[in-house]
């Protein structure tokens, strides 16, 4: 599989509604966004994302070490809304560490207790 990452740019406002990528809720005409794109077995990509997203997205990548080793994701990278699928450890570092994409994806730190191995753990 051939992957060239071709880069992001910052939008001060864009033109239409776009989904975004990371975290599925509309981007409305007139917000900041951050489009990116990728060439992917010789296909071109395309996308949008809210700035808030992507900085979580690439922040939570990061922490997972190199990507695709030791994960619950077998991707080389996760797109952000899979943390809603993840470990309620990542969940609750999305949380505190990026708050309004956390929000974005409905996830919260109510529901997340702490197991007698000291590994979070989501409550019944």
């Amino acid at each position: 599989m051939s992957y060239e990452f071709l880069g992001e740019r910052l939008l001060r406002a864009v033109r239409k509604p776009h989904r975004c990528e990371a975290c599925g809720t509309m981007i409305h005409a007139r917000q900041p966004a951050v489009y990116c794109s990728t060439i992917q077995d010789g296909d071109f990509f395309g996308w949008y994302s809210h700035p808030e997203c992507r900085v979580a997205e690439t922040d939570w990548n990061k922490r997972r070490g190199p990507w695709g080793n030791g994960s619950w994701c077998d991707e080389d990278y996760c797109w952000l809304f899979q943390a809603v699928d993840g470990e309620p450890i990542e969940q609750a570092w999305m949380v505190a560490n990026h708050p309004i994409a956390a929000g974005r994806l409905r996830l919260s730190i109510e529901g997340c207790s702490r197991a007698e191995s000291g590994h979070w753990r989501w409550a019944a």
